[in-house]
């Protein structure tokens, strides 16, 4: 995963247990950073990474030259169980030491928002890299300066690992996080450019490589079709 967050401003505390940060000008909510309570986050985490990607695969389908509509796609997330498999990713790298995975939330503590970010090597400069795996923020918590508070802890955990540069890779038609990863130092290098098939555009779905077995629903094994909308 990569982009999603929506937003930016607002300042945070240490980037370890709880940092709570009033909101800047124009915010309408005090937030605080806190971590990945697998339990009590599962629904809302869940419900995050549906929402990034059914929007994401929308805009990459429609770069391949096919354009999926909204029932394609949930066929899609059903069966290659995509967001459960990134669930299980993001819990499993919550306890890792070269991780950082994080949730801002309200004054109830529902969440509000997430970040992951992991320590990696770069391959041809060889140095210790910072990578901004995922931030999103929910679309009612946007605006208030929540995705610039995930931000600012993942800099500051980055700080700690003494990492030599930042990464981060980010859908172009998902203006405002570019735009938020640009006020963070972010600048673009490379471009991942995604264009139809040369014999023009598949119909959904052909030649996709499929699941050795589709996720097992309560009845037995889920069917494309099935999956909500």
């Amino acid at each position: 995963m990569a982009d999603g967050a929506e937003d930016g401003g607002g300042t945070a505390g240490e980037s370890r247990g709880t940092a709570r940060a009033e909101p800047r000008p124009g915010a309408t909510a005090t937030c605080q950073i806190s971590s990945l309570r697998p339990d009590e986050d599962a629904e809302a985490v869940r419900r995050f990474l549906d929402a990034y990607l059914r929007e994401h695969l929308r805009w990459w389908s429609a770069a391949m030259g096919t354009a999926w509509d909204d029932v394609q796609i949930a066929e899609h997330l059903v069966w290659h169980d995509l967001v459960e498999t990134d669930w299980r990713e993001l819990k499993r790298q919550a306890g890792q030491e070269r991780a950082f995975v994080r949730v801002a939330r309200d004054a109830s503590g529902a969440p509000l928002g997430v970040v992951w970010a992991e320590e990696g090597r770069d391959r041809f400069l060889r140095v210790r890299t910072g990578v901004l795996s995922w931030v999103y923020v929910a679309p009612e918590a946007r605006g208030q300066g929540v995705g610039g508070l995930l931000m600012e802890a993942a800099d500051a955990w980055m700080a700690q690992r003494r990492v030599a540069m930042r990464e981060v890779f980010v859908t172009g038609a998902n203006a405002a996080a570019v735009a938020l990863y640009a006020s963070r130092g972010y600048r673009v290098v490379d471009q991942r450019m995604l264009g139809a098939a040369p014999m023009g555009a598949l119909p959904p779905h052909d030649g996709m490589v499929q699941p050795a077995e589709p996720p097992r629903g309560a009845d037995g094994p889920a069917k494309p079709g099935t999956a909500g909308g």
